[in-house]
This record gives structure tokens, sequence and C-alpha cells, in this order.
């Protein structure tokens, strides 16, 4: 990283890095094969989650959530998607209560994707949690029909 900063590339300040143009952070990330790209999330949004005991992740859930989602696809481990989607209902009711009801559908939708319909036995409360908020998430982006759909969905 040093030599990004010496050729002007990245700004240092303290133990962090910043690159001095979102355009060249674009170019550093186009050489990431897209094959890797999903793993890379992965890493930065575990990294980042880690470090939760010296920042709590209420203030910086959005970041470490959309990290882990743009990786999802290389999640396949079982015990991984549980805890994905428990990020993505923390993300998802962090957004309701600051009415961010088009963000917390997008984090609600992926925790419900990431779970399938497989865990509804094993995991109950965080199922009938991540729908219960959903839920509340189309009434206030007013998508009654989705409601209305998902309702019957998931009382059938």
């Amino acid at each position: 990283l040093d030599i990004a900063v010496a050729e002007g590339l990245m700004n240092q300040f303290g133990s962090k890095y910043k690159f001095v143009h979102e355009q060249i952070q674009f170019a550093v990330y186009s050489l990431i094969p897209e094959s890797e790209q999903g793993f890379v999330h992965l890493w930065v949004g575990s990294l980042l989650l880690n470090k939760k005991t010296l920042i709590p992740i209420e203030n910086f859930a959005f970041v470490v959530v959309d990290q882990l989602n743009l990786g999802a696809p290389s999640v396949h481990s079982r015990n991984q998607k549980i805890e994905l989607a428990k990020l993505n209902l923390q993300a998802g009711e962090r957004a309701m209560s600051l009415a961010l009801f088009s963000a917390a559908l997008s984090y609600l939708t992926m925790g419900i994707d990431i779970l399938g319909t497989k865990e509804w036995g094993s995991n109950y409360e965080l199922c009938i949690r991540l729908y219960s908020s959903y839920l509340e998430a189309q009434y206030c982006n007013a998508n009654f029909q989705k409601m209305s759909s998902i309702l019957n969905e998931i009382s059938t």
C-alpha cells in the first residue's frame, strides 16, 4: 500500500487507506477476476464483521451486510447461510427503524432468499422474524398485493 500512496493513488490516514478517486478503486476492482469477486466481498465483509468488538455493528451494519451479500453466492455452508440471514434481519430491522423502507425490503428479501424454505422447521423463530419484518416493509412500501401473496404463501 505504501507504493500506492507514493504513486498518488491512495491517501493514508493513520492506519487507514483510501483511494484518491473512485475511478481508481473501480479500475483496481476490475482487475479481480469475476470468479473471485464474491470471495473478496466475503473476505472484506468478514474482516469488518470481526471488528464489531471495536465498533458496534449497528453503526456499520449496512456496509458489512452489503459486502457479505455481494459474496452470498459463494456461501455454501448451512451455518454461514443462517448467520448471513440473521445479519440481513438485523440490517433490515435497522433500516426499518430509520424509515429506510426500500433498503429494509432489500435486506429482508435477501435474508429470506438465503434461508430458502427448508429452514422453517429448524429455525422457525428466525423465519417468523424475517417474514414479519418483510411484510411490514412491504406495507410501508405500499406493496399490498405482494403482502397478500406472501401471506397466502406462508399460510399454506
